[in-house]
Protein backbone atom coordinates (compact mmCIF):
# COMPACT_ATOMS: atom_id res chain seq x y z
CA UNK A 1 0.00 0.00 0.00
CA UNK A 2 2.81 2.40 0.89
CA UNK A 3 4.47 1.69 -2.48
CA UNK A 4 1.22 2.36 -4.26
CA UNK A 5 0.79 5.73 -2.56
CA UNK A 6 4.35 6.73 -3.46
CA UNK A 7 3.81 5.81 -7.08
CA UNK A 8 0.64 7.92 -7.14
CA UNK A 9 2.54 10.92 -5.73
CA UNK A 10 5.41 10.68 -8.19
CA UNK A 11 3.71 12.62 -11.06
CA UNK A 12 2.77 15.40 -8.63
CA UNK A 13 6.34 15.72 -7.40
CA UNK A 14 7.66 15.84 -10.94
CA UNK A 15 5.24 18.67 -11.85
CA UNK A 16 6.19 20.62 -8.74
CA UNK A 17 9.89 20.24 -9.54
CA UNK A 18 9.29 21.43 -13.09
CA UNK A 19 7.44 24.55 -11.91
CA UNK A 20 10.20 25.32 -9.46
CA UNK A 21 12.83 25.08 -12.18
CA UNK A 22 10.87 27.47 -14.43
CA UNK A 23 10.72 30.08 -11.71
CA UNK A 24 14.32 29.74 -10.58
CA UNK A 25 15.05 33.48 -11.06
CA UNK A 26 12.63 34.42 -8.28
CA UNK A 27 13.19 31.70 -5.71
CA UNK A 28 16.02 30.54 -3.49
CA UNK A 29 18.57 28.07 -4.82
CA UNK A 30 17.92 24.98 -2.66
CA UNK A 31 21.53 23.92 -2.88
CA UNK A 32 23.16 27.28 -2.11
CA UNK A 33 20.43 29.17 -0.29
CA UNK A 34 21.14 32.27 -2.44
CA UNK A 35 18.69 34.50 -4.33
CA UNK A 36 19.02 36.54 -7.48
CA UNK A 37 19.80 40.26 -7.38
CA UNK A 38 16.27 41.06 -8.60
CA UNK A 39 14.71 39.18 -5.69
CA UNK A 40 17.07 40.78 -3.19
CA UNK A 41 16.23 44.28 -4.45
CA UNK A 42 12.51 43.61 -4.22
CA UNK A 43 12.71 42.32 -0.67
CA UNK A 44 15.29 44.75 0.78
CA UNK A 45 14.12 47.89 2.54
CA UNK A 46 14.35 51.08 0.44
CA UNK A 47 17.35 53.25 1.19
CA UNK A 48 16.79 56.89 2.12
CA UNK A 49 18.52 59.46 -0.10
CA UNK A 50 18.65 62.86 1.59
CA UNK A 51 18.73 65.76 -0.86
CA UNK A 52 19.49 69.21 0.51
CA UNK A 53 17.67 71.84 -1.51
CA UNK A 54 15.99 75.24 -1.41
CA UNK A 55 12.38 74.34 -0.67
CA UNK A 56 9.32 76.04 -2.19
CA UNK A 57 8.74 76.10 -5.94
CA UNK A 58 12.18 74.69 -6.64
CA UNK A 59 11.48 71.50 -4.71
CA UNK A 60 8.07 71.20 -6.34
CA UNK A 61 9.78 70.89 -9.71
CA UNK A 62 12.36 68.46 -8.35
CA UNK A 63 9.59 66.07 -7.26
CA UNK A 64 8.33 65.50 -10.81
CA UNK A 65 10.66 62.61 -11.57
CA UNK A 66 10.99 61.16 -8.08
CA UNK A 67 8.48 58.32 -8.39
CA UNK A 68 10.31 56.75 -11.34
CA UNK A 69 13.73 57.31 -9.74
CA UNK A 70 12.64 55.81 -6.42
CA UNK A 71 11.10 52.76 -8.09
CA UNK A 72 14.11 52.14 -10.30
CA UNK A 73 16.61 52.44 -7.44
CA UNK A 74 14.56 51.05 -4.54
CA UNK A 75 14.98 54.21 -2.50
CA UNK A 76 13.04 57.01 -0.85
CA UNK A 77 14.12 60.60 -1.50
CA UNK A 78 13.78 63.02 1.39
CA UNK A 79 14.34 66.76 0.96
CA UNK A 80 16.33 68.61 3.60
CA UNK A 81 16.09 72.40 3.48
CA UNK A 82 18.82 74.77 4.60
CA UNK A 83 20.33 78.10 3.59
CA UNK A 84 23.66 79.85 3.98
CA UNK A 85 26.25 78.45 6.33
CA UNK A 86 23.74 75.92 7.68
CA UNK A 87 24.20 73.98 4.44
CA UNK A 88 27.79 73.06 5.22
CA UNK A 89 26.89 72.37 8.84
CA UNK A 90 24.40 69.75 7.70
CA UNK A 91 26.91 68.30 5.23
CA UNK A 92 29.58 68.09 7.92
CA UNK A 93 27.12 66.46 10.35
CA UNK A 94 26.18 63.78 7.82
CA UNK A 95 22.59 65.01 7.47
CA UNK A 96 22.47 64.84 3.67
CA UNK A 97 23.85 62.84 0.75
CA UNK A 98 23.99 65.54 -1.91
CA UNK A 99 23.28 69.24 -2.12
CA UNK A 100 21.89 71.96 -4.34
CA UNK A 101 23.73 75.13 -3.39
CA UNK A 102 25.71 78.08 -4.75
CA UNK A 103 29.34 78.27 -5.88
CA UNK A 104 30.65 79.95 -2.71
CA UNK A 105 29.39 77.16 -0.47
CA UNK A 106 30.40 74.51 -2.99
CA UNK A 107 33.99 75.77 -3.10
CA UNK A 108 34.11 76.22 0.67
CA UNK A 109 32.96 72.63 1.07
CA UNK A 110 35.54 71.42 -1.43
CA UNK A 111 38.29 73.17 0.52
CA UNK A 112 37.17 71.23 3.60
CA UNK A 113 37.23 67.94 1.72
CA UNK A 114 33.48 67.38 2.03
CA UNK A 115 32.62 66.51 -1.58
CA UNK A 116 33.30 63.62 -3.94
CA UNK A 117 34.55 63.98 -7.53
CA UNK A 118 31.92 64.37 -10.24
CA UNK A 119 32.83 63.48 -13.81
CA UNK A 120 31.45 61.72 -16.87
CA UNK A 121 32.38 58.34 -15.36
CA UNK A 122 30.47 58.78 -12.11
CA UNK A 123 27.75 60.98 -13.66
CA UNK A 124 27.43 60.28 -17.42
CA UNK A 125 25.33 63.37 -18.18
CA UNK A 126 28.30 65.56 -17.28
CA UNK A 127 29.41 64.88 -20.86
CA UNK A 128 26.27 66.67 -22.09
CA UNK A 129 26.80 69.93 -20.19
CA UNK A 130 27.95 73.24 -21.58
CA UNK A 131 31.61 73.90 -20.76
CA UNK A 132 30.47 76.54 -18.28
CA UNK A 133 28.54 73.80 -16.47
CA UNK A 134 31.66 72.23 -14.92
CA UNK A 135 33.01 74.46 -12.16
CA UNK A 136 35.60 72.06 -10.70
CA UNK A 137 36.38 68.40 -10.15
CA UNK A 138 33.66 68.22 -7.48
CA UNK A 139 31.11 70.87 -8.54
CA UNK A 140 28.74 71.04 -11.50
CA UNK A 141 26.12 73.62 -12.41
CA UNK A 142 22.51 72.44 -12.49
CA UNK A 143 20.95 75.61 -13.88
CA UNK A 144 21.60 79.33 -14.30
CA UNK A 145 19.38 82.34 -13.91
CA UNK A 146 20.13 85.74 -15.44
CA UNK A 147 20.28 88.53 -12.90
CA UNK A 148 19.09 91.90 -14.09
CA UNK A 149 17.20 94.85 -12.64
CA UNK A 150 13.60 94.12 -11.72
CA UNK A 151 11.49 97.26 -11.62
CA UNK A 152 7.97 98.50 -10.99
CA UNK A 153 6.93 100.34 -14.21
CA UNK A 154 4.59 102.60 -12.21
CA UNK A 155 7.54 103.90 -10.19
CA UNK A 156 10.26 103.67 -12.84
CA UNK A 157 8.99 105.48 -15.92
CA UNK A 158 12.12 104.92 -18.00
CA UNK A 159 13.32 101.30 -17.91
CA UNK A 160 16.78 100.94 -16.38
CA UNK A 161 19.62 100.41 -18.83
CA UNK A 162 22.66 100.14 -16.53
CA UNK A 163 23.57 98.75 -13.15
CA UNK A 164 24.45 102.33 -12.28
CA UNK A 165 20.72 103.12 -12.23
CA UNK A 166 20.48 101.43 -8.83
CA UNK A 167 22.54 104.33 -7.45
CA UNK A 168 20.21 107.04 -8.86
CA UNK A 169 19.28 109.39 -5.96
CA UNK A 170 15.67 109.56 -7.11
CA UNK A 171 15.26 105.99 -5.83
CA UNK A 172 16.39 106.74 -2.28
CA UNK A 173 14.78 104.15 0.02
CA UNK A 174 13.21 102.40 -2.96
CA UNK A 175 15.82 99.77 -3.87
CA UNK A 176 16.00 96.21 -2.56
CA UNK A 177 19.01 93.94 -2.84
CA UNK A 178 19.54 90.54 -1.36
CA UNK A 179 21.74 89.84 1.61
CA UNK A 180 25.34 89.04 0.72
CA UNK A 181 24.58 86.23 -1.71
CA UNK A 182 25.68 85.57 -5.28
CA UNK A 183 23.93 88.46 -7.02
CA UNK A 184 24.95 91.01 -4.40
CA UNK A 185 28.54 89.77 -4.55
CA UNK A 186 28.48 89.95 -8.34
CA UNK A 187 27.17 93.53 -8.13
CA UNK A 188 29.92 94.51 -5.68
CA UNK A 189 32.62 92.89 -7.84
CA UNK A 190 31.23 94.68 -10.90
CA UNK A 191 31.30 98.00 -9.01
CA UNK A 192 34.87 97.32 -7.91
CA UNK A 193 35.94 96.71 -11.51
CA UNK A 194 34.39 100.02 -12.62
CA UNK A 195 36.76 101.74 -10.18
CA UNK A 196 39.86 99.75 -11.09
CA UNK A 197 39.46 96.92 -8.57
CA UNK A 198 38.40 93.28 -8.79
CA UNK A 199 37.79 90.27 -6.57
CA UNK A 200 41.29 90.53 -5.12
CA UNK A 201 41.07 94.30 -4.71
CA UNK A 202 37.52 94.64 -3.41
CA UNK A 203 37.87 97.92 -1.48
CA UNK A 204 36.39 100.00 -4.34
CA UNK A 205 33.43 97.61 -4.39
CA UNK A 206 32.70 98.10 -0.70
CA UNK A 207 33.00 101.86 -1.14
CA UNK A 208 30.48 101.76 -3.99
CA UNK A 209 28.02 99.62 -2.02
CA UNK A 210 28.31 102.03 0.92
CA UNK A 211 27.25 104.82 -1.47
CA UNK A 212 24.28 102.67 -2.51
CA UNK A 213 23.17 102.29 1.14
CA UNK A 214 20.85 105.39 1.21
CA UNK A 215 18.83 103.88 -1.64
CA UNK A 216 18.37 100.51 0.06
CA UNK A 217 14.95 99.82 1.50
CA UNK A 218 15.49 96.19 2.42
CA UNK A 219 18.14 93.50 2.38
CA UNK A 220 16.02 90.58 1.19
CA UNK A 221 16.60 87.06 2.47
CA UNK A 222 14.35 85.04 0.13
CA UNK A 223 12.23 85.25 -3.01
CA UNK A 224 8.79 85.36 -1.34
CA UNK A 225 9.93 88.44 0.60
CA UNK A 226 11.01 90.12 -2.65
CA UNK A 227 7.66 89.28 -4.21
CA UNK A 228 5.83 90.87 -1.30
CA UNK A 229 7.81 94.11 -1.63
CA UNK A 230 6.80 94.43 -5.29
CA UNK A 231 3.18 93.49 -4.58
CA UNK A 232 2.99 96.17 -1.88
CA UNK A 233 4.64 98.79 -4.09
CA UNK A 234 7.29 99.32 -1.41
CA UNK A 235 10.22 99.30 -3.83
CA UNK A 236 10.92 100.68 -7.29
CA UNK A 237 13.65 98.26 -8.30
CA UNK A 238 15.87 95.43 -7.18
CA UNK A 239 18.33 92.85 -8.43
CA UNK A 240 16.39 89.72 -9.40
CA UNK A 241 16.46 86.89 -11.91
CA UNK A 242 14.59 86.37 -15.15
CA UNK A 243 12.89 83.27 -13.79
CA UNK A 244 11.76 84.87 -10.55
CA UNK A 245 10.41 87.96 -12.32
CA UNK A 246 8.34 85.69 -14.57
CA UNK A 247 7.14 83.87 -11.44
CA UNK A 248 6.25 87.18 -9.75
CA UNK A 249 4.27 88.28 -12.81
CA UNK A 250 2.29 85.06 -12.59
CA UNK A 251 1.53 85.96 -8.95
CA UNK A 252 0.07 89.29 -10.09
CA UNK A 253 3.01 91.54 -9.21
CA UNK A 254 3.55 94.65 -11.32
CA UNK A 255 7.19 94.02 -12.20
CA UNK A 256 9.36 93.85 -15.30
CA UNK A 257 13.00 92.91 -15.93
CA UNK A 258 15.74 94.86 -17.69
CA UNK A 259 19.10 93.28 -18.51
CA UNK A 260 21.66 96.10 -18.15
CA UNK A 261 23.86 96.99 -21.11
CA UNK A 262 26.88 95.76 -19.16
CA UNK A 263 25.37 92.27 -19.15
CA UNK A 264 23.48 90.10 -16.69
CA UNK A 265 25.02 88.27 -13.76
CA UNK A 266 24.69 84.54 -13.26
CA UNK A 267 22.54 83.03 -10.56
CA UNK A 268 24.20 79.65 -10.31
CA UNK A 269 22.68 76.55 -8.74
CA UNK A 270 25.51 74.11 -8.10
CA UNK A 271 25.41 70.43 -7.15
CA UNK A 272 27.76 68.34 -5.03
CA UNK A 273 27.84 64.75 -3.79
CA UNK A 274 28.83 64.29 -0.15
CA UNK A 275 32.06 62.28 -0.04
CA UNK A 276 31.40 60.37 3.19
CA UNK A 277 27.80 59.49 2.35
CA UNK A 278 26.90 55.81 2.65
CA UNK A 279 24.63 56.40 -0.36
CA UNK A 280 27.23 57.91 -2.69
CA UNK A 281 26.22 55.57 -5.51
CA UNK A 282 22.62 56.78 -5.23
CA UNK A 283 23.75 60.40 -4.99
CA UNK A 284 25.61 60.02 -8.30
CA UNK A 285 22.52 58.47 -9.93
CA UNK A 286 20.31 61.28 -8.64
CA UNK A 287 22.67 63.97 -9.93
CA UNK A 288 22.78 62.19 -13.29
CA UNK A 289 18.98 62.12 -13.40
CA UNK A 290 18.80 65.85 -12.59
CA UNK A 291 21.30 66.65 -15.33
CA UNK A 292 19.27 64.64 -17.83
CA UNK A 293 17.21 66.26 -20.57
CA UNK A 294 13.76 65.78 -19.03
CA UNK A 295 14.60 67.10 -15.56
CA UNK A 296 16.56 69.97 -17.05
CA UNK A 297 13.68 70.94 -19.34
CA UNK A 298 11.36 70.96 -16.32
CA UNK A 299 13.55 73.40 -14.39
CA UNK A 300 13.54 75.62 -17.46
CA UNK A 301 9.83 75.50 -18.22
CA UNK A 302 8.71 75.70 -14.59
CA UNK A 303 11.13 78.28 -13.17
CA UNK A 304 12.71 79.81 -16.30
CA UNK A 305 16.21 78.90 -15.22
CA UNK A 306 18.55 78.15 -18.10
CA UNK A 307 19.29 74.37 -18.20
CA UNK A 308 22.91 73.33 -18.44
CA UNK A 309 22.26 70.16 -20.45
CA UNK A 310 22.89 71.21 -24.06
CA UNK A 311 19.99 69.12 -25.37
CA UNK A 312 17.36 70.49 -22.96
CA UNK A 313 16.95 73.95 -24.52
CA UNK A 314 15.16 72.45 -27.53
CA UNK A 315 12.47 71.13 -25.19
CA UNK A 316 11.65 74.54 -23.72
CA UNK A 317 8.47 76.29 -24.78
CA UNK A 318 8.71 79.44 -26.90
CA UNK A 319 7.19 81.39 -24.01
CA UNK A 320 9.90 80.13 -21.65
CA UNK A 321 12.67 81.01 -24.09
CA UNK A 322 11.29 84.53 -24.50
CA UNK A 323 11.57 85.12 -20.74
CA UNK A 324 15.15 83.88 -20.35
CA UNK A 325 18.14 86.17 -20.29
CA UNK A 326 20.52 83.43 -21.46
CA UNK A 327 20.51 81.38 -24.66
CA UNK A 328 22.83 78.70 -26.11
CA UNK A 329 24.53 81.55 -28.00
CA UNK A 330 25.51 83.62 -24.96
CA UNK A 331 25.70 81.23 -22.00
CA UNK A 332 29.42 80.57 -22.42
CA UNK A 333 30.09 84.34 -22.28
CA UNK A 334 27.90 85.01 -19.22
CA UNK A 335 29.56 87.09 -16.51
CA UNK A 336 30.69 85.05 -13.53
CA UNK A 337 32.90 86.13 -10.67
CA UNK A 338 35.94 84.17 -9.48
CA UNK A 339 34.00 82.03 -7.01
CA UNK A 340 36.98 79.87 -6.18
CA UNK A 341 38.79 82.89 -4.75
CA UNK A 342 35.68 84.46 -3.23
CA UNK A 343 35.03 81.26 -1.26
CA UNK A 344 38.31 81.83 0.57
CA UNK A 345 37.40 85.39 1.65
CA UNK A 346 33.63 85.22 1.98
CA UNK A 347 33.67 85.21 5.80
CA UNK A 348 35.83 88.35 5.91
CA UNK A 349 33.60 90.01 3.34
CA UNK A 350 30.52 89.18 5.41
CA UNK A 351 31.99 90.97 8.42
CA UNK A 352 32.85 94.02 6.35
CA UNK A 353 29.43 93.96 4.69
CA UNK A 354 27.63 94.31 8.02
CA UNK A 355 29.85 97.16 9.18
CA UNK A 356 30.38 99.08 5.96
CA UNK A 357 27.09 98.64 4.12
CA UNK A 358 24.25 97.31 6.26
CA UNK A 359 25.00 99.67 9.14
CA UNK A 360 24.87 102.69 6.81
CA UNK A 361 21.62 101.58 5.21
CA UNK A 362 19.94 101.40 8.61
CA UNK A 363 20.83 105.00 9.53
Amino acid sequence: MRIKHLLCLLPVLLIAFSLTACTGGTTSDNMSGTTTDNSAQQTSAPRELRVLSFGGAYDETLTKHLAAFEAENNCKVTFVNATGADILVKVNNGECDLIFSDPVLSFQGEAKGLFAPINATTVPNVANLYKRGILSDCTVIHDVGAYGIAYNPDLVKTPPTSWNDLWDPQYAGKVAIRVLKSDTIELMVWAAKQAGGDEKNIDPGFAAMAKLAPNINTFVTDHPAMLQLFQEGSIAMSTWTDGRVAWAQEQGANVKLAIPKEGGFCLVTSMNAVKNSSNLDLAYKYIDMELGVEAQADIGNDLRYFPMNKDAYAKLSDDTKSKMGFTPDNIEQAQMADWGYIATVKDQWSERWEKEVVAKAKK
